[in-house]
């Protein structure tokens, strides 16, 4: 039987400034080295479960469990640990007048990660793109658009992680480096096995899950 890593029951969320209720009973369960793709129309409640798993909002009934704790009983400060989400925009996650080096030594303090070796931390930053290595004493803010979402992975991945969120995190970008960024998140949640929910609007991404998940009229509904 595969492990649970989040679970949503019975989900309700009814925003103050709506007559209705976005998301109804909605029931979600992830498991443990799988690959999710949640889709649905927009202002359907994607970007709402997003904000929900990392407590950044608050279902107006139901309950959230992760690894079979709610999340209520949950630190945001320790759920952030665990969980790793990269957005649609690069810009949202990086201090652009940083250096690349400044912004690694945030995110070093930020998450109180262990010191790293040098040498280890370059290959690190190569394995994304050999420009990081060479640029990093340069400021992130002339980067590309892929660049940028290569840093914010690679940034993301010093850690280990339980949940990985991808929020249309390639439809920023141009095909070209979109599908660069595709391929570096296949390699990445295949060598980690990671849990994995990405929302995304593109079709050809649903031949790389395990799972999609329909969103529609505030109710999931695995379609494989």
């Amino acid at each position: 039987m595969s492990k649970s890593i989040l679970e949503m029951h019975d989900i309700v969320f009814q925003p103050q400034t709506n007559k209705g209720a976005i998301l109804k009973d909605l029931q979600i369960q992830l498991d443990a080295k799988k690959f999710y793709m949640l889709v649905g129309a927009n202002g359907s409640g994607k970007s709402t479960i997003l904000k929900m798993i990392q407590k950044h909002q608050t279902p107006t009934s139901g309950e959230i469990r992760f690894e079979k704790e709610n999340i209520k009983n949950i630190k945001a400060t320790t759920l952030a640990k665990d969980i790793l989400y990269i957005a649609q925009r690069p810009e949202q996650q990086l201090c652009q007048a940083m250096t690349i080096a400044e912004q690694i030594k945030l995110y070093f303090h930020a998450f109180k990660l262990s010191p790293m070796n040098h040498d280890c931390l370059m290959e690190h930053l190569r394995s994304f793109h050999p420009y990081f290595v060479s640029a990093y004493h340069q400021a992130i803010a002339p980067l590309s658009g892929g660049q940028k979402q290569l840093l914010v992975m690679a940034l993301g991945f010093l850690r280990k992680v339980k949940l990985l969120l991808l929020d249309e995190h390639t439809a920023a970008l141009d095909p070209k480096a979109a599908e660069k960024i595709m391929e570096k998140t296949l390699e990445i949640i295949q060598k980690n096995q990671h849990c994995t929910l990405m929302v995304s609007h593109q079709e050809v991404h649903q031949r790389y899950v395990d799972s999609v998940l329909v969103l529609e009229d505030g109710k999931i509904t695995p379609s494989g």
